[in-house]
């Protein structure tokens, strides 16, 4: 959960934000927060034979994705927006490992990082 930024644990990311844009890019778009997920996914015999914590996991990715989601409305640093943006699709990453959708949750994560490194790569205008 802290690796991926879900509540509580949430604040980490948009304060890495600092940082040069190619180091964000990086913990936006590929193994920083990604690896919570993958971990979840990869063990998931384990989680499917434990309903209770499937249901906190997805009680707590619904929680992050809506809560980053606000904060980032009302951000007005760009570099912000783009962390909340992130910390609220992971929540919904991990709302979707929550209701057992693996394939779809593994899918989120590769055309996430695409667009969120794309999105770093291009040019500013």
């Amino acid at each position: 959960m802290g690796k991926s930024a879900q509540i509580p644990l949430y604040t980490w990311l948009p304060d890495a934000m600092a940082g040069p844009t190619p180091v964000s890019a990086l913990i936006h778009a590929a193994t920083m927060v990604t690896a919570g997920i993958y971990m979840v996914i990869r063990s998931n015999v384990l989680f499917t034979l434990a309903p209770t914590t499937l249901e906190v996991i997805a009680v707590i990715g619904l929680a992050t994705a809506l809560l980053a989601a606000t904060i980032g409305i009302f951000q007005n640093d760009i570099k912000k927006v783009l962390a909340y943006s992130t910390v609220s699709q992971l929540g919904y990453m991990f709302l979707g490992l929550g209701v057992m959708a693996y394939s779809s949750s593994m899918f989120h994560v590769i055309t996430h990082a695409f667009f969120k490194a794309l999105l770093f790569l291009g040019p500013a205008a």
